[in-house]
């Protein structure tokens, strides 16, 4: 029978999982073999997913390395839409920022003249009058 596995053997099993090559397919069984090889070491697979932290960190790497084996397709076409879209989002940031500048300056000129007419905060913050939109009464 194996001796338990202490807290300091689940951090140093977590490591050997987020130090993972790239080049080495990660499965159970080569998980416990590394684990033996350079931790001398060995525990069955139900004992290692019964630690939270080992379950975590072994789905959390194999997730990270099918990720990074994706290739990538790009190519010439979606470069070139991917550029001009790039292109027409900055445009359009030009423009939001130009509008909320001008904005931003009619504002402060209203509360200037507001301001020098003698108009409180509270009395311009007041709501709207109620629209009546009744269509039954004609003028």
């Amino acid at each position: 029978m194996a001796a338990r596995i202490s807290g300091d053997k689940v951090d140093q099993m977590v490591a050997l999982l987020d130090s993972w090559p790239h080049d080495l397919k990660l499965s159970w069984s080569e998980f416990i073999t590394e684990c033996y090889r350079h931790l001398h070491f060995k525990y069955s697979r139900q004992a290692l997913c019964r630690h939270w932290l080992i379950a975590e960190a072994f789905t959390r790497n194999k997730k990270r390395l099918r990720d990074a084996s994706v290739p990538r397709k790009l190519n010439h076409l979606t470069v070139k839409k991917a550029a001009e879209r790039i292109e027409r989002l900055e445009q359009q940031v030009k423009e939001l920022e130009h509008a909320n500048q001008t904005l931003l300056e009619q504002f402060v000129r209203w509360a200037y003249n507001a301001s020098n007419r003698g108009l409180t905060e509270e009395y311009l913050n007041q709501p709207l009058p109620h629209a009546d939109r009744n269509p039954s009464i004609l003028p």
